[in-house]
């Protein structure tokens, strides 16, 4: 399962879900989908992913999320991913040596609650 759904209705939060075994080809849509979302808007946008602690990587991980850093879109300011899975580690690991560009404004959270705190220190000015 991999859904993006706007959390409110400003649109300046997506929420990401993903969930057990994943395609490559579910995973490609789903990034496609994001970045409509994002484009949609021009203001800036951030990315709450919420991921199942025993989430399946399609084999060609890698190449996905080398695509994705080719589309960066500059107003998606923060991403925040919650989770603490070996798993997640290793995948956002990987991204930010492969997506340097999109991962590097990337953080692992450990609850949504943690991810929408560090959304509103963020948007008043605080470094996150």
């Amino acid at each position: 399962m991999y859904i993006n759904e706007w959390d409110n209705a400003d649109k300046t939060i997506v929420t990401q879900t993903v969930a057990g075994r994943i395609s490559a080809e579910e995973m490609r849509q789903g990034m496609i989908q994001l970045g409509e979302m994002i484009d949609s808007v021009d203001h800036d946008v951030f990315m709450i992913t919420v991921v199942d602690n025993w989430i399946w990587l399609p084999k060609d991980f890698g190449s996905i999320v080398r695509d994705y850093d080719a589309h960066f879109r500059k107003n998606l300011v923060l991403q925040l991913v919650v989770g603490s899975s070996y798993t997640l580690r290793l995948a956002m690991n990987l991204a930010s040596i492969v997506a340097p560009q999109s991962f590097e404004r990337s953080r692992m959270v450990k609850s949504e609650a943690e991810a929408y705190e560090l959304i509103a220190q963020y948007q008043q000015g605080t470094p996150v």
